[in-house]
């Protein structure tokens, strides 16, 4: 009667016991999975750093308003990226990402002694590589906020007047915020500062 009396009361406890073990165990072999990205990015550090205001104006103040400099002709495309990200079952994400920028434009300088102004022609190309990392704050079917942050190397190649300088250095980007829509299938845009633009925006798919 004893023995019958404990296997009674040990029943329920090894099912509840075995149910939650079959359970957490599901739960846990689950995997993540996989984000495939492309997005555009607008004011990059590497267009900001040729292409600024502030060197225009530097120049003017530091001669004194004797030499002047415009920049005109400005075409710039990107940066344009690609990426892969891994998103096992938590808020952290973990990927690479690479992508490129390109641009030209022209500088005319002018004194104030001579009616003559000379051209300078530049061009600009950077590859850019680099591991990332997201934390997702919140995380939806349909949506989801969160921040990321890369550091990588950028591969630099600039002519000016068609005389060619290659350089190679680490370079950043910080999301401050990242909002993206959709399910299998969503767009997303960030707001940060670095090598992905001040606003980068694109597609990506879950796989």
């Amino acid at each position: 009667m004893k023995a019958s009396k404990k296997v009674k009361v040990l029943r329920p406890i090894l099912m509840i016991f075995m149910l939650e073990h079959l359970f957490t165990g599901k739960a846990t072999s689950q995997s993540g999975y996989h984000e495939l990205s492309a997005s555009w990015g607008i004011k990059s550090t590497t267009e900001l750093s040729h292409l600024s205001e502030w060197t225009e104006s530097f120049i003017t103040i530091f001669s004194f308003g004797l030499v002047t400099s415009k920049t005109t002709n400005i075409k710039v495309t990107g940066p344009i990226l690609f990426s892969w990200k891994y998103i096992p079952k938590s808020r952290w994400g973990f990927g690479v990402l690479a992508g490129n920028s390109k641009g030209s434009y022209d500088i005319i300088l002018g004194s104030h002694w001579s009616k003559n102004q000379s051209v300078n022609h530049y061009k600009y190309s950077a590859f850019t590589i680099s591991p990332e990392i997201d934390f997702r704050y919140i995380q939806r079917n349909m949506f989801t906020l969160y921040s990321s942050a890369a550091v990588g190397l950028t591969f630099l190649e600039e002519e000016v007047n068609r005389s060619t300088e290659k350089r190679n250095y680490a370079d950043a980007h910080l999301s401050l915020i990242g909002l993206r829509y959709g399910q299998k299938l969503g767009a997303f845009a960030e707001l940060g500062f670095g090598f992905k633009g001040l606003i980068n925006f694109g597609m990506n798919l879950k796989l």
